[in-house]
């Protein structure tokens, strides 16, 4: 009998234990750092299992999700934060080097199964900007982060910049842009004026945004 007690007492501490793992119930009170994430929660450098155990809430995903077993395993594969709006690709050491955080529902559906954002993100990045007070457009980027000079429609373009330290704008052919302040840990998606997403990763020193070759890892 004191064998089932046992048992039974042991189920319910490992259940109450999942209970307390919390679930972010109002994203626009969570504040990103560039260069860094959210501290403890969603940050550069975790694991994805230390971020399981941070909130309950993370998925992954990957390309292949509807095919068997051996194929879904045997490529990369992301992890949604359905509560901070948030995808991150999980590394092949199972850390998170680059966050995305989606100011604007996202659907990856076509090619991703279940990356899809439908709780965008309405917290604030450091003290500088605020998206819980409505859409935020290019010309508010600048003002907090700095101005950007520089245009490119060739990514490559963007190595030189990136290696003196200044920010610059890489625009798409499809009209999107894309704003890079690697300086500062941080990259802006834009769409008609607007922020659609914004992505967070560490902070290098300038001459490391070139590669050993010369190959740029922008």
């Amino acid at each position: 009998m004191s064998r089932y007690f046992f048992l039974l007492i042991l189920v319910v501490a490992i259940f109450l234990g999942c209970k307390r793992q919390p679930v972010i119930e109002d994203n626009s009170t969570i504040v990103v750092q560039p260069g860094r994430g959210i501290a403890d929660i969603c940050e550069v450098g975790m694991t994805l299992k230390q971020m399981q155990k941070a909130t309950r809430d993370v998925t992954t995903h990957g390309v292949r999700d509807r095919e068997w077993f051996w194929k879904r395993w045997n490529v990369s594969r992301h992890s949604l934060i359905q509560s901070l709006g948030a995808i991150a690709p999980i590394e092949t050491d199972g850390k998170i080097e680059t966050i995305c955080f989606h100011v604007v529902k996202f659907d990856s559906e076509v090619t991703m199964k279940g990356l899809s954002i439908t709780n965008p993100f309405r917290g604030k990045i450091s003290d500088k900007l605020s998206f819980d007070r409505g859409p935020i457009n290019r010309g508010e980027v600048e003002s907090q982060f700095g101005r950007v000079d520089h245009v490119v429609t060739n990514l490559w373009d963007g190595v030189p910049i990136a290696i003196r330290g200044e920010p610059f704008l890489f625009q798409a052919s499809d009209g999107s842009a894309r704003i890079y302040y690697r300086h500062k840990g941080i990259d802006f998606e834009i769409e008609s004026n607007i922020v659609t997403s914004f992505w967070i990763y560490a902070v290098r020193k300038p001459e490391a945004a070139r590669g050993e070759s010369g190959s740029s890892d922008l």
